[in-house]
């Protein structure tokens, strides 16, 4: 007998963390933070563990939505060991350390109603916790070696590259005799940076998938080649009128792989050497990036990414004297352009200049800063910050997708292939996970389709 709980608080993309059971073992998948709430309600329940506990957590990649309450949860249990890519390891532990002093920030500004739910010291007595692992390793819940998953009767996991972000991985976990497969965050098919996923393609007991870009369907002719020849092109145009090209990114996945398809372009003689500006966060992270550059999964082996490109970091305090010069790249977090962050408080410096390019490269949360001035029309009023005055809508808006998540239809084709007996939606909103119940109940009448 297998179970399965939701740990989060509403269903959605979020604080993703969930709990699965089957024998003795209890194994949570993920702990994430919810990006629109603070405190604890953007924690998952780890209340629903109960007594009990777990035996062991698995965290699939270092974006917030799935690694960010993982000091509460090591808190909360502090004898279980967490397992996770070395990678993932090294990012977590950068991501973490900031979201401490994004909380601090954020408590001296709203007051106590937004407690800090760990601290500095909270993020190094995790980390003692944190067992890195391998790709294609069986091991069981305490870390030591298994036999091949089919042929061990004793339960255990292994990691998958999932194509989504450095170290991000899909996870194979054997329970009570069955064998569950957890997407986490995937993409299939290459990046820029990245190989696409490498996951198992023989039958398994249940499939755990992520939803995300379910309500999107996969664009016409659409390529990340195709794409890249827009960047290109937008690029040369802002040149050519002596302008800027303004990027609002996130610091970890998108910065990296904005920065790779730069080089590219500088290698085809598509856009000019210019000078790129990054923030602070995200040159932490390409310092990772940039360590594993000679890893299986890394396109480009051996590009370091700091070095080819040579990308100008701005930090906090130059953001209030930073203004566009023309000729220049601003690949500034955050991609949703957060209050208060560097990309924020930029965008209020172009927003009026008509010659001025600004460049969305994924998604965009309708009711964030950057979804309001995406659908905010030529000449209109826009307010990126409430607490500032609102600004006329001049510059240029251009839309690319750079999306690290798989497109529906890999997704659908992928649980096909596999044709489990249980197949649980996860880490998308409503919408999304209709589209996949809908489709995957016609294509599968077998199977059992649950929206946790």
């Amino acid at each position: 007998m297998i179970s399965f709980q939701h740990l989060g608080r509403e269903i959605g993309i979020g604080a993703n963390s969930y709990v699965l059971e089957g024998g003795a073992d209890r194994i949570v998948l993920d702990a994430g933070y919810h990006p629109k709430k603070q405190g604890r309600e953007a924690s998952p329940n780890f209340s629903l563990l109960g007594e009990r506990g777990a035996t062991a957590a698995i965290i699939t990649h270092a974006h917030q939505d799935h690694v960010g309450s993982l000091p509460v949860l090591t808190r909360l249990l502090q004898q279980i060991p967490v397992f996770l890519s070395e990678e993932t390891g090294r990012i977590s532990d950068i991501m973490l350390h900031n979201s401490v002093n994004v909380m601090k920030k954020e408590q001296e500004e709203r007051g106590a109603k937004n407690p800090v739910l760990f601290t500095h010291r909270g993020v190094e007595l995790s980390r003692r916790a944190w067992q890195h692992c391998k790709l294609r390793v069986p091991l069981d819940f305490r870390g030591d070696r298994l036999p091949p998953l089919a042929e061990t009767g004793e339960n255990g996991f292994e990691f998958y590259h999932s194509g989504h972000i450095l170290g991000s991985t899909g996870v194979m976990i054997k329970l009570a005799g069955k064998t569950i497969f957890y997407t986490g965050d995937a993409h299939f098919k290459e990046q820029t940076l990245l190989s696409g996923a490498a996951f198992p393609q023989e039958q398994v007991d249940t499939l755990i998938m992520e939803t995300t870009r379910g309500d999107a369907p996969s664009e016409v002719g659409y390529t990340r080649e195709k794409e890249k020849g827009r960047l290109g092109a937008i690029v040369r145009e802002a040149f050519e009128d002596s302008a800027a090209v303004t990027i609002p990114v996130f610091a970890l996945g998108k910065t990296q792989e904005l920065l790779a398809m730069l080089w590219e372009l500088r290698r085809e003689n598509a856009i000019p050497v210019c000078p790129v500006y990054i923030g602070g966060l995200s040159t932490k992270v390409t310092e990772v990036y940039d360590a594993f550059s000679d890893t299986p999964e890394r396109l480009h082996p051996g590009l370091r990414l700091l070095e080819e490109v040579s990308p100008v970091v701005i930090s906090g305090k130059e953001i209030a004297d930073l203004r566009p010069r023309p000729r220049c790249i601003y690949a500034l977090s955050s991609g949703m352009l957060a209050e208060k962050t560097l990309s924020n408080l930029f965008v209020r410096r172009i927003l009026e200049d008509p010659k001025q390019r600004l460049v969305f490269v994924g998604y965009s949360d309708p009711e964030s800063p950057a979804g309001i001035i995406r659908r905010t029309p030529q000449g209109g009023l826009v307010t990126p910050d409430p607490a500032l005055p609102a600004l006329e809508r001049n510059c240029r808006i251009d839309e690319l997708n750079f999306s690290a998540h798989a497109d529906r239809e890999c997704l659908l084709e992928y649980a096909v292939r596999l044709r489990p007996a249980n197949i649980l939606l996860v880490h998308g909103d409503r919408p999304a996970m209709e589209w996949f119940r809908r489709r995957l109940s016609e294509l599968l009448p077998q199977t059992r389709i649950i929206v946790p």
